[in-house]
C-alpha cells in the first residue's frame, strides 16, 4: 500500500509523523510481499521515506550527518535508486552531500592546513601554505571545493608544466590536494578525492649534485682566513648533516671517549610562522654518534676560541656552534647568504648548503663500502643513497672503466694462452 499525500489532507505534526515513522513500499517485490502475507509493509527507521506529492515521487532520509535531505523524481523507480544510493553510502560512513556546498577550493584548503598543525612538521606545513597560495589559489581556488573533477586537477598540472614549473612544484601540488581531499573524506567534510587515480606528469626531477673536488678545494681555500667558515663548511662537507641540523648544534654535543672525539646530533633548527627560531626534534629519530678527526676537532676548537673573543656583543647565548651575529639562533636566510659569499669570494658557481651534504657522502664512499657509507649517512634506504646523495667523479668513473678494461683483457689473454 503506498499512502498518497497529494489526495488528502494531513496537519503539519501528522506530515512530519508520517515521513518519519511511517514509510511506504518501494519496489515490487515489496508489494508482492505485502499481497502475500496481508500485512502493511514498512521500512525500519533511518532507512528513509517515499511518498507520491502530487505527481512527483517525494524522497526523504537523513545523510551521514545527520541533515534530513529530500528529492523530488517523476518516477517513482528513480526515487527509489536515489534512496538505495543514500542508504547504502550512509551505512558505508560516506557522504553524498558536502557541509557547505559552496565554499570554494581556496577555502576548504585554507580551513584545512591549519588542523594538520600538530600532525606535520613545521616545515611541510610551510610547504603545503605556499603550493596553495601560489601554484593552486591562482588557478582553480575559486572553484567549488565540491565540484572539482580530475580533469581540472589534470589541466592545472598541464598549466604549471607550461608555466615552466619543475617536477618538485607540480608533485607538490597532486600531493597537496590528494592530502587535503583524503582528509575531507575521512572527516566527512568532502565527497570525493579529485587526485586519487590522477597520474603525476612525466617529468624527471632536477636533483642537484655533489661539489666537483675542485671546486670544494676552492671553497675550503677561501674559508680558511677565518674560523667561522671552515668549521661551518667542515661540519657540512665532511660530516653530512643537514643545515637545519648545523644550526643547531650546541657545544655541548661534542664528548671524548679517551681519546677519541665525537659529535652527536640532538636537535634541528626550525621557524613557525609568528613565532622566533626555536630547537626541534631531527627529521631522523634517531642519530648515531659521528667520530671526529683530530684535525676536525682541532677547526671546531680554533672556531670556539674565536667565538669566545666576539661574545661581547652577543644579548644572549644558545650555547650553539654556529650562532648569528648577537648570539641568537641563526635562521636559514643568514645561513644560505653565508654559502652564497663563500661561493663567490672562492671564484665558483653558487653551490647550495645542502650540496655539501652530497659531496660529503660521495667523498666518503671512496673510502668505504656502500652499506658503512649509509650507517654513516643516516639514511636506511641504499636506493635513496645512490639515486640522491651520491655523485661519482668523472675521473673516479674514467679510472673504473679502465681498470674494468684491464680485467677484461687479462681475461682475454688468459683465455687465448689456454687455447694455444
Amino acid at each position: 500500500m503506498i499512502y498518497n499525500y497529494g489526495n488528502s489532507l494531513h496537519s503539519e505534526r501528522e506530515l512530519l509523523k508520517v515521513l518519519n515513522d511511517t514509510v511506504t513500499i518501494g519496489t515490487t517485490s515489496l508489494k508482492e510481499d505485502a499481497m502475500d502475507t496481508g500485512k502493511k509493509r514498512t521500512r525500519a527507521n533511518g532507512e528513509g521515506t517515499i511518498f507520491k506529492n502530487r505527481n512527483r515521487w517525494t524522497v526523504a532520509c537523513y545523510d551521514i550527518h545527520g541533515i534530513r535531505r529530500t528529492q523530488s523524481f517523476k518516477k517513482k523507480i528513480e526515487a527509489e535508486t536515489w534512496l538505495v544510493e543514500q542508504v547504502t553510502a550512509r551505512k558505508r560512513f560516506k557522504g553524498t552531500y558536502v557541509v557547505n556546498p559552496k565554499q570554494t577550493v581556496e577555502e576548504y584548503l585554507n580551513n584545512w592546513l591549519p588542523t594538520q598543525r600538530h600532525l606535520i612538521r613545521p616545515n611541510s606545513t610551510r610547504f603545503y601554505s605556499s603550493t596553495i597560495k601560489n601554484l593552486i589559489t591562482p588557478y582553480i581556488g575559486s572553484m567549488p571545493a565540491s565540484q572539482l573533477s580530475p580533469a581540472a586537477i589534470k589541466n592545472l598540472l598541464n598549466t604549471l608544466a607550461d608555466k615552466g614549473y619543475g617536477h618538485g612544484s607540480i608533485l607538490g601540488v597532486l600531493r597537496t590536494l590528494s592530502k587535503a581531499y583524503a582528509d575531507g573524506l575521512q572527516n566527512h567534510e568532502q565527497v570525493h578525492n579529485p587526485a586519487e587515480g590522477v597520474r603525476m606528469l612525466s617529468m624527471k626531477p632536477k636533483i642537484s649534485q655533489a661539489i666537483p673536488s675542485e671546486d670544494l678545494t676552492k671553497l675550503y681555500r677561501a674559508a680558511e682566513d677565518s674560523p667561522f667558515d671552515l668549521a661551518r663548511l667542515m661540519i657540512g662537507a665532511e660530516l653530512g648533516f643537514r643545515p637545519s641540523e648545523i644550526t643547531g648544534l650546541k657545544w655541548t654535543d661534542l664528548y671524548r671517549i679517551g681519546d677519541d672525539w665525537l659529535i652527536t646530533v640532538e636537535r634541528q633548527v626550525q621557524r613557525v610562522k609568528g613565532q622566533p627560531l626555536h630547537f626541534a626534534p631531527t627529521k631522523t629519530s634517531s642519530s648515531a654518534a659521528k667520530p671526529l678527526t683530530v684535525r676536525q676537532i682541532s677547526i671546531l676548537h680554533a672556531h670556539k676560541r674565536h667565538q669566545a673573543l666576539n661574545k661581547a656583543r652577543w644579548v644572549e647565548d644558545n650555547d650553539v656552534l654556529f650562532p648569528n651575529s648577537i648570539g641568537r639562533l641563526r635562521d636559514e636566510t643568514l645561513d644560505k647568504e653565508w654559502m652564497k659569499q663563500l661561493c663567490d669570494r672562492a671564484g665558483v658557481k653558487r653551490y647550495t648548503r645542502y650540496q655539501l651534504r652530497k659531496s660529503c657522502f660521495t667523498n666518503f664512499l671512496r673510502g668505504a663500502d656502500l652499506g658503512t657509507t649509509k650507517a654513516f649517512s643516516g639514511h636506511t634506504s641504499t636506493k635513496t643513497l645512490e639515486d640522491h646523495y651520491i655523485t661519482p667523479e668523472s675521473s673516479a668513473v674514467r679510472e673504473a672503466a679502465k681498470r674494468a678494461e684491464a680485467a677484461l683483457l687479462k681475461e682475454q689473454d688468459h683465455f687465448s694462452k689456454k687455447i694455444v
